[in-house]
């Protein structure tokens, strides 16, 4: 759902912060843990780019100080 979110909005920062929740990994941790149950469980193939979408945008962000920070 995070990615789907990130797909609309196009906001890193924001799905970082949603991401965030789900313990002390760096989010994309937990992204890429999604796109290997998603292949496992025969997600569709939309939804495995949109999570790689997420993925690959959370792998080129930079955290500013006032984003992101928890």
């Amino acid at each position: 759902m995070v990615a789907e979110a990130y797909a609309g909005e196009g906001n890193v920062a924001n799905a970082a912060e949603r991401l965030h929740f789900l313990g002390n990994e760096q989010v994309n941790v937990y992204v890429r843990q999604a796109i290997l149950y998603a292949g496992q469980h025969n997600y569709s193939q939309v939804d495995i780019e949109t999570m790689n979408a997420l993925s690959m945008a959370l792998g080129n962000w930079i955290p500013q100080p006032d984003e992101g920070a928890k």
